[in-house]
């Protein structure tokens, strides 16, 4: 496959996965690996599922989808625990949708 960078989506719920992932040893797949990794300083007080959630966002600005502004804000403001997901899948159907089905990016050359 010609990816610098491949994901993939849970079966079960619409949710890219952070757990699992193919990056090509190029100048974009080591940015798009450092933006990731810079959420870890970014990360809401509430659940938000780590890395997990913190992918949704990189790949969203990356294919330059749109919403951007309005998912990151859901993200930040992430404030409850793990035991009421309803704001965490609000954050996700907002970039899902932006993204649309899961697909080949032909965008800046990686993704």
């Amino acid at each position: 496959h010609p990816a610098d960078v491949q994901l993939y989506q849970r079966c079960l719920l619409p949710e890219i996965m952070a757990g699992n992932y193919m990056v090509r040893n190029t100048a974009f797949a080591r940015k798009f690996l450092r933006d990731w990794a810079k959420y870890n300083f970014e990360m809401p007080k509430g659940f938000s599922s780590s890395d997990n959630g913190a992918i949704h966002l990189v790949v969203q600005e990356t294919v330059q989808a749109v919403d951007f502004p309005k998912c990151k804000k859901l993200y930040k403001g992430l404030d409850k625990p793990v035991t009421d997901l309803s704001q965490y899948f609000r954050f996700v159907k907002c970039v899902t949708d932006a993204l649309g089905p899961p697909r080949d990016w032909h965008s800046h050359g990686g993704v």
